[in-house]
């Protein structure tokens, strides 16, 4: 008995914790006590942070607090952002708000900022407001800054609430190299007992062609149906509250042009109290049900080294150009196809993570998708496309082991499709391409975007009778001799994969100058344009 007593207080002790919460305002916190270590910890009483350490994430630091002896201190990195959570229990309280102080300082060489954010959450965690940006995009620099005290309104719907968590993200803003280091201090909550907040647009949803749904996050006036508050969009026939007094629903005279991009701008709108919007608020606004044939065709998931080179290419199977702004990828990658993006009849588009530099390597013109730290998943995943409506257009699940050709997954092959007559989802129908277009962190790279498979296009075995090149070494002059009268294309690369040269000529003989190229190693690719053949040697530059 006397352990299962003991084994019940400290069930208890532990539960009582976890479910901790801030109950009776005033309240305030100046980060003095001691901080508990780990991750996802409960740091201090009621304060909760994804990754709490000593000296980096989120941690104590005594060096420069905003008042008494300490401060919370956070740094974002390019795989950490520093998250905080406080749990608040605000039954019996209306119109909550939180003050505290907060300055930045000089962390490293580098100069990026720290992006700092608030919402809030009523149903604990599962979904947060709209967050609400402290400052702007340089208020917290990678450098030492003053201490100034600000101020977040809590929304509407927390109001009496029970379940509440406020939220604390830090990300990094835009620049190079580390992050500033970011100081929280003297946190007060508090309530003034009457609504002062104004509210805040929580989104804009197309349900068709003409009618948009606007949400907001508490009750509003008459405002809300006033026409010439919603701007960006084509002509407005109405704008409606729905019966709870916090949706609006507009209905447009005009219908959203397929595949355009609009921006929606809401402003002057008040709730019930008559607190206006702080500032406006814009929303994309993109409409597009076409469905097309429209399929995806090759894959680059695992190129060597970085994910420098990774692309996916589609191909619009009918005789007509189609417009695809608007639609998206609805799994595997995060992009919705930019404004009245279109695909030519029988023609290819490729998306890529650097359009940069996939452009300058593939000799392409592609489309980025938005996130750069986002890959293609080297194990295999599902891409989906869909149209706005959701109406899937084309999806492969593509793999990185047996059936699916395995030369893909890192040595510097990409996949693609071979029949187009035939289902994508099968794996005997994609094969990897040998078609060379330079070197990258060492590997050959093997792919054709914006080309189709026509079966694999195959490299020739070199020997004399096929392919003569002397001298090699070559000083000046490079000679080159086929063995077949043909129309050929000459490419010479170096072996950082960069393309030096390129030559078309007609015939068996061909002579290179080479007097200007560095010494070195270079790769040289002729391609045979009567029969598609390549044939691959190296040479050296003396």
């Amino acid at each position: 008995m006397k352990k299962l007593y003991f084994f019940s207080i400290a069930l208890l002790l532990v539960t009582s914790g976890a479910m901790a919460q801030i109950s009776t305002l005033p309240a305030s916190e100046n980060f003095d006590a001691a901080f508990t270590t780990g991750t996802s910890v409960m740091f201090i009483p009621n304060w909760t942070g994804n990754t709490v350490a000593t000296s980096n994430r989120i941690f104590q630091d005594s060096n420069n607090p905003a008042m008494s002896v300490s401060a919370c201190a956070a740094i974002p990195t390019s795989s950490f952002s520093p998250e905080i959570k406080v749990d608040l229990d605000l039954s019996g309280y209306a119109n909550t708000f939180a003050t505290f102080y907060a300055a930045s300082e000089a962390n490293g060489s580098g100069s990026r900022p720290v992006i700092l954010r608030l919402s809030t959450s009523i149903d604990g965690g599962a979904t947060y407001s709209v967050p609400v940006q402290i400052g702007n995009d340089s208020t917290f620099a990678n450098a030492n800054t003053q201490y100034n005290q600000y101020t977040y309104n809590f929304p509407f719907n927390t109001n009496q609430a029970s379940n509440v968590i406020m939220r604390i993200f830090c990300t990094r803003g835009s620049g190079s190299g580390t992050t500033a280091k970011l100081l929280l201090d003297e946190f007060a909550f508090d309530t003034t007992g009457a609504d002062v907040v104004p509210p805040l647009v929580t989104g804009a949803v197309v349900v068709d062609a003409s009618t948009i749904k606007v949400g907001f996050d508490e009750p509003l006036n008459g405002t809300a149906d006033v026409m010439t508050n919603y701007t960006g969009l084509p002509a407005i026939a109405s704008a409606a509250r729905f019966s709870n007094n916090d949706s609006v629903l507009i209905t447009l005279a005009t219908p959203l042009t397929n595949g355009t991009w609009y921006t929606l701008v809401v402003d002057n709108i008040e709730d019930m109290a008559g607190n206006a919007m702080a500032a406006p608020q814009d929303f994309t606004i993109v409409y597009n049900n076409t469905v097309a044939n429209i399929i995806i065709t090759e894959i680059m998931y695992n190129n060597p080294g970085t994910d420098s080179l990774e692309f996916l290419e589609i191909k619009n199977l009918d005789n007509i150009d189609v417009n695809i702004g608007g639609w998206r990828f609805s799994s595997g990658l995060a992009l919705t196809f930019p404004s009245n993006l279109t695909i030519s009849a029988g023609g290819y588009l490729v998306f890529t993570r650097y359009k940069a530099y996939s452009d300058a390597f593939y000799g392409i013109n592609s489309v980025e998708w938005l996130n750069q730290f986002e890959s293609l998943n080297n194990g295999g995943e599902k891409v989906a496309i869909s149209n706005s409506e959701g109406t899937l257009i084309d999806e492969v699940e593509y793999d990185d082991s047996a059936p699916w050709d395995t030369l893909a997954d890192g040595l510097g092959y990409s996949l693609s499709l071979c029949d187009e007559t035939v289902s994508n989802d099968v794996p005997s129908n994609w094969s990897t391409v040998s078609f060379p277009i330079g070197i990258f962190s060492g590997a050959m790279i093997n792919a054709h975007p914006e080309d189709n498979c026509t079966g694999t296009v195959g490299i020739q075995n070199v020997d004399d009778t096929e392919l003569l090149i002397y001298p090699n070494p070559a000083l000046d002059y490079l000679h080159v001799k086929l063995d077949e009268y043909s129309d050929y294309t000459m490419y010479i690369y170096n072996m950082q994969g960069q393309l030096v040269l390129k030559d078309a000529f007609s015939g068996i003989y061909r002579n290179i100058n080479v007097y200007s190229l560095p010494s070195g190693l270079y790769n040289i690719l002729i391609k045979d344009l009567k029969n598609s053949n390549l044939i691959n040697n190296k040479f050296t530059k003396i």
